[in-house]
């Protein structure tokens, strides 16, 4: 538990503490009530003192003890689970003695006892029970040299001690019953998080080997972007291009699907071109829908203003779900795909909807759509691919963005999913004209290189020699001189004959991995290379990985596929000032 948990549970105990005392006083003034209207009168200063005064005070000096002691002992809550009960054991026995001729007063014992039993500590409720006993004892002890209480004295006694053994042996039981309990939950919990481990391994080792070959793809197809003259090849170049981030973007959800599973998906609100978020998605499902030669009709208002604010990627994502599910279940007739808005002042509501003319789904089907795993008319979908996950995943994507998800359905004749959604307006600039039918990219843009550093010396150390091809090329026209490792031996012996400016380490390698590498190469006291700045390379798209590599020494990390704009910048950044040079 942390220091912050340890301070709300303190303050908790601290609550329940004090109001289980002031119930225990309320308790006193009643009794002190009823015997007063029993006898009728009061006597003198000392008896008002004696049997009315007397017991506040000790409670009184009970509640300051206890309140130094909680505060002594605020970051253990064990012992001030101790420190609570016992008070609250002292306050019922300075009420039980001062009201020894009460009958009834032994009840009020029950409180401590009992709020022992969620505590789970055996030793402290058989330690309340106890001290409770020896409490109830005591008040017969005063009763005993009362003359006037001697009636029925000693069948009251074992009445007393009978019912606090039986209090002690009910809430005894149920402590073990509780921590049975919770041992059986514990195990399970701990079962639960051993197999959420091994996901998360698997996940781990199933990101680097996704992401690898996406990482040789996309570099690539940028070498192809730069050098390539041909409008027509850059056109195709950029349509793979949008076509691999969206497919990394999916990818990427699927790689977290813990995270999904947990509810903690992130939103994150950035400026993205409408255009080129439809043209995205147009790409994306267009080919599948004229395999089936369907009709695919855009309509997009003209008149909607170009940039947003809103998270493109997400959207993009829960579009791409209604495009792929309508040409899925479309057997023949037309995919409509509508954008219009509606403008409020700075804002827009947008809706996206997708119609088709597919199977439908039945009304009573429609309740149930967002369950997890749910797909309709198996027979009828049996050679259809796909989990039924994705419209569980669009309807919490939606819902964290404030949106929602509205379907209408008529089976047999088709169905209709749209996504209401509320974006910020960045640029009023109307979208447009748009023709679809071109390259959804057009033309590649120019590429210009960032900076150029013509004395910097950055050594690249990965297994795999296409990685390094092409991080080499990406890195070419910087004009750097980039040497490659293809292991972390490697990496140490290039290093002992080398200064380098800048180390970029891959994490997953045979033999010796990244981390590794880096801590030989930290060890070294007298190395050319011991306060060389290292960057991670790594294809693991984990949660809290930033904090791990961080915390192993590492000043920043890239992760695959490489974006050649970050690759450059973090390098530009980490390299000594006097040897770079940024175009303008």
């Amino acid at each position: 538990m942390d220091r912050e948990s340890y301070k709300r549970a303190s303050r908790s105990l601290i609550f329940t503490a004090y109001t289980l005392a002031i119930v225990c006083l309320i308790l006193e003034v009643v009794i002190s009530i009823f015997e007063f209207s029993e006898s009728g009168e009061i006597r003198d200063a000392k008896w008002v003192f004696r049997w009315i005064v007397l017991s506040n005070i000790l409670n009184g000096m009970v509640l300051a003890v206890e309140h130094v002691l909680m505060k002594i002992f605020e970051g253990n809550k064990t012992k001030q689970s101790y420190v609570m009960s016992f008070s609250l054991v002292s306050i019922c026995t300075v009420i039980a003695c001062q009201h020894y001729y009460f009958t009834l007063t032994q009840i009020i014992f029950v409180i401590p006892i009992l709020l022992s039993v969620p505590i789970m500590i055996k030793k402290l409720n058989v330690l309340v029970s106890l001290f409770s006993l020896i409490g109830v004892i005591l008040s017969f002890v005063f009763r005993y040299h009362d003359l006037n209480s001697h009636n029925n004295y000693w069948s009251d006694l074992i009445i007393g001690i009978v019912y606090i053994l039986f209090l002690a042996e009910i809430s005894y039981q149920l402590v073990c019953y509780l921590l049975s309990q919770n041992k059986i939950l514990q195990s399970s919990k701990d079962e639960a998080e051993k197999a959420n481990n091994a996901k998360s391994d698997f996940l781990s080792n199933m990101s680097h080997e996704i992401r690898t070959p996406i990482n040789s793809i996309l570099g690539m197809n940028e070498m192809i972007l730069r050098e390539s003259k041909d409008d027509a090849i850059c056109g195709y170049a950029e349509n793979i291009n949008s076509s691999g981030q969206a497919l990394l973007s999916i990818i990427n959800d699927i790689l977290d699907l813990s995270k999904i599973e947990s509810g903690k998906i992130e939103i994150v609100s950035s400026e993205y071109d409408l255009r080129t978020l439809i043209r995205e998605t147009v790409v994306m499902v267009s080919e599948r829908i004229e395999k089936k030669n369907l009709k695919f009709e855009i309509n997009l208002d003209e008149n909607l203003p170009s940039v947003l604010l809103g998270d493109g990627s997400r959207i993009r994502e829960i579009l791409l779900n209604f495009l792929t599910n309508a040409a899925k279940y479309t057997r023949e007739g037309s995919v409509t795909y509508s954008i219009t808005g509606e403008r409020k002042v700075d804002s827009i509501e947008m809706l996206f909807s997708v119609k088709d003319t597919g199977s439908g789904i039945r009304e009573e089907d429609l309740r149930k759509m967002y369950g997890r795993f749910e797909r309709f008319d198996i027979e009828q979908n049996r050679n259809i691919e796909g989990t039924g996950l994705g419209l569980r995943i669009s309807k919490q994507l939606a819902k964290l963005m404030g949106g929602d998800i509205e379907v209408q359905s008529t089976y047999g004749e088709g169905s209709e999913f749209a996504l209401r959604i509320m974006q910020k307006i960045i640029n009023f600039d109307p979208v447009g004209k748009v023709d679809f039918k071109k390259s959804a990219a057009g033309p590649a843009k120019k590429y210009t290189v960032l900076f150029t550093a013509p004395t910097a010396k950055v050594l690249v150390v990965d297994d795999i020699d296409l990685n390094l091809y092409v991080i080499e090329n990406l890195l070419k026209q910087t004009a750097m001189k980039v040497d490659l490792a293809q292991s972390g031996d490697e990496c140490l012996k290039m290093c002992e004959k080398e200064k380098y400016d800048l180390i970029l380490i891959d994490h997953m390698m045979p033999g010796m991995n990244g981390i590794e590498t880096f801590g030989e190469l930290k060890k070294n006291e007298n190395g050319l290379n011991k306060d060389t700045p290292c960057v991670m390379l790594t294809a693991n798209a984990f949660n809290g990985a930033r904090e791990t590599y961080e915390k192993a020494g590492f000043v920043d990390y890239i992760t695959k596929p490489i974006e050649c704009d970050k690759l450059e910048r973090t390098v530009s950044r980490l390299l000594p000032e006097d040897k770079v040079s940024y175009n303008q």
